[in-house]
């Protein structure tokens, strides 16, 4: 046999998974009120900033808020999760050809 073989493996997160990265979540949130209140709109604005800056160097947490924020957006729009689906394959199969 000739060529390059490739593969796909999907990783899909199980129920159990989905509560701790919530806990996980809930508990970096709740880190981050006691460190950083928010009374104030500056407050908030630094709050803000530091959980995107949180999320920015945390790759899994963001791989955590990406999958849950698609499957969001599935339940709240059940229409758009086929083109949803039809993106993720379309990107599964992008990357085999490269």
């Amino acid at each position: 046999m000739q060529g390059d073989q490739k593969a796909v493996q999907h990783n899909y997160a199980t129920p159990q998974n989905l509560a701790e990265a919530a806990q996980e979540i809930q508990q970096l949130i709740s880190q981050l009120t006691q460190t950083y209140p928010t009374n104030t709109e500056i407050e908030k604005q630094t709050f803000v900033a530091q959980v995107d800056a949180e999320i920015k160097k945390n790759s899994r947490l963001r791989s955590i808020l990406i999958t849950g924020g698609i499957e969001l957006i599935k339940v709240l729009c059940p229409p758009l999760g086929i083109p949803i689906e039809m993106g993720k394959k379309w990107l599964e199969t992008a990357n085999l050809s490269e």
